[in-house]
């Protein structure tokens, strides 16, 4: 796996997955069955036997998430001294995105160590279902003869109560998969899935994919071969405006309001519009004119 050497930085990912293949033991149930014991990480070459032993001989009362991190942060500082890294900055540069993964992982648990409340989900299952039990009898039509406004009702499907039944109990299913999205449910997160991700494309990044640049060459757009990208077609695309784009035109109505008030009149806000709209189109046809046409090169 590369790993023989102290200074191979493709231990760097390997120790960011055993934390957090250690995380997702403990709040996914798919990986618990898949890693039910620490051998059995070692057995799957996510940790080595060495390094399983020096990880057992760490006493703590708490989980030991962090070792594999400070084995990662120790081996980036060897990686260093052995002039495997550039410097300072590049050293800091990738104890950086460490911290930000091990950050990630500590929301995760967090997560999991404090999940909703469940009284949100007992509440809403009672205040639902204690809901629809009470609108099979009100939501039903009595005609008595004895009433003074006699109407005869003739509705059959009961429309909105199914429309209420429908996003009151979409709002139920919502709460219920709240509370463990870490769980085997089809919509649920596939830790298996991320761990063999980010493993297999960390030892590819620098197994493989290190020190393969592909060979520069003269593409499409070298020299004025091609026609520029801002073509007939895109020229006339919409692009986002700011939101103080329209700023100017703010300022000109106020100017033109001002220039109305002075003059004694009351300012009109139709006659404000017509202003605005024919100086767009002036400064409309003077772009046009002024805009110089692309040549076919």
């Amino acid at each position: 796996m590369g790993r023989t050497m102290i200074c191979d930085l493709a231990g760097l990912g390997i120790y960011c997955v055993v934390s957090q293949c250690l995380v997702f033991r403990d709040i996914h149930v798919g990986v618990r069955r898949r890693f039910p014991t620490l051998e059995s990480i070692a057995h799957a070459g996510i940790l080595l036997p060495h390094e399983l032993e020096k990880f057992t001989e760490i006493k703590s009362r708490y989980q030991k998430y962090w070792v594999s991190f400070n084995w990662a942060l120790e081996l980036l500082n060897v990686a260093k001294t052995e002039k495997m890294i550039d410097g300072d900055n590049a050293r800091n540069a990738v104890a950086q995105e460490i911290s930000k993964f091990r950050l990630a992982l500590t929301t995760v648990s967090m997560y999991d160590w404090v999940p909703i409340p469940l009284m949100y989900p007992q509440l809403v299952n009672m205040a639902v279902y204690t809901y629809f039990f009470l609108c099979i009898f009100t939501r039903q039509f009595f005609i008595s003869t004895d009433a003074h406004n006699k109407t005869e009702v003739d509705l059959v499907v009961p429309f909105m109560t199914i429309i209420e039944f429908i996003f009151y109990m979409g709002w139920l299913k919502v709460a219920m998969e709240l509370l463990n999205p870490f769980g085997e449910d089809a919509d649920d997160f596939d830790c298996n899935l991320l761990i063999d991700r980010n493993l297999a494309i960390g030892l590819t990044s620098v197994d493989e994919a290190y020190d393969t640049l592909p060979e520069v060459k003269p593409d499409v757009f070298a020299g004025r071969t091609v026609k520029p990208l801002d073509s007939e077609d895109t020229r006339s695309l919409k692009y986002h405006l700011g939101s103080v784009a329209m700023m100017e035109e703010i300022s000109f109505l106020k100017k033109e309001e001002k220039k109305m008030i002075d003059a004694g009149k009351k300012p009109n806000k139709f006659k404000l519009w017509m202003k605005s709209v024919k100086r767009k189109r002036f400064e409309t046809s003077a772009t046009m004119c002024n805009s110089v046409s692309y040549p076919d090169i």
